[in-house]
């Protein structure tokens, strides 16, 4: 004979509800990881006056924490998506923002970068998960040296992250040279003065943090001396160097040919400080 029966069963203790195990849909979470940012000069090394691009990358590497509240809740939703983004960042001695300021940007939110000002901030961004976004402002250093800048660090959805270093490299302008003669006109076999003057416009070189001009020991800053310096002066049809030459004067220690009777003048080997 088969008997079959039937007794109903449970732990003691509170019942548990349907859902208990499972995440709870109306809620999506919140980011646990903080934004991080770099940032880089582009390119890395320039003359004083030359336009470059600052670029700053923002990266959101938080991931959907709970996939199905995303689900019930909607596909435009992201519980990973980190909001209120934010940094600051100030400029470095002498440089500052171009004119104009040439800024782009896929990050979302507020930039503020106004040319000619030492600074430029984001606020209220947002990046959605597993993403990043980009910034680019024009800055222009106008004097030689060393450039770092140190930004705040980035903040979003109440989570802060790292600060981001860039340094760019600002070197040599090209000597120049004018000349003048030392009358505006001689009979023909007359004779006159040309004098030339040849000059090293790069200042002192500096080397600057974050625009507190903090300054770097001297054997570490870069040489803003011009060598090997020259020229070469063709004269015009009928002009030719006198006899005597009337050399005067000296160029940076270097050597100064103006050979009588020839109609070139040169200078090699000139070193200005």
């Amino acid at each position: 004979m088969i008997a079959a029966l039937s007794v109903a069963v449970g732990l003691a203790g509170a019942a548990l509800p349907a859902s208990a195990g499972a995440a709870d849909p109306a809620s999506p979470g919140s980011p646990t990881i903080a934004p991080s940012i770099a940032a880089a000069f582009n390119p890395a090394s320039t003359t004083p006056g030359t336009t470059v691009a600052l670029v700053f990358t923002i990266t959101n590497a938080n991931t959907n924490i709970n996939p199905g509240a995303v689900a019930a809740v909607g596909p435009n939703v992201s519980n990973g998506t980190l909001t209120s983004v934010a940094f600051a960042a100030d400029l470095p001695g002498s440089m500052v923002v171009a004119s104009p300021n040439g800024v782009t940007s896929t990050c979302s939110g507020s930039i503020t970068a106004i040319a000619g000002s030492q600074s430029m901030a984001l606020a209220n961004g947002s990046i959605s998960t597993s993403s990043s976004c980009t910034i680019s402002v024009n800055v222009v250093a106008g004097s030689a040296g060393y450039y770092t800048m140190i930004s705040s660090a980035v903040t979003g959805s109440s989570l802060t992250g790292n600060s981001a270093t860039a340094h760019l490299s600002v070197g040599y302008l090209a000597p120049t040279i004018a000349e003048v003669f030392g009358t505006s006109s001689i009979v023909v076999g007359g004779a006159t003065s040309l004098t030339f003057t040849v000059t090293n416009p790069n200042t002192a070189p500096i080397y600057s943090i974050q625009g507190q001009g903090a300054v770097r020991p001297a054997d570490q800053l870069p040489e803003m001396s011009l060598t090997g310096v020259g020229f070469t002066d063709t004269l015009p049809d009928g002009l030719v160097v006198a006899t005597p030459n009337g050399l005067t004067g000296s160029c940076g220690g270097g050597t100064i040919t103006a050979v009588a009777g020839s109609s070139t003048v040169t200078l090699a080997g000139a070193t200005l400080a």
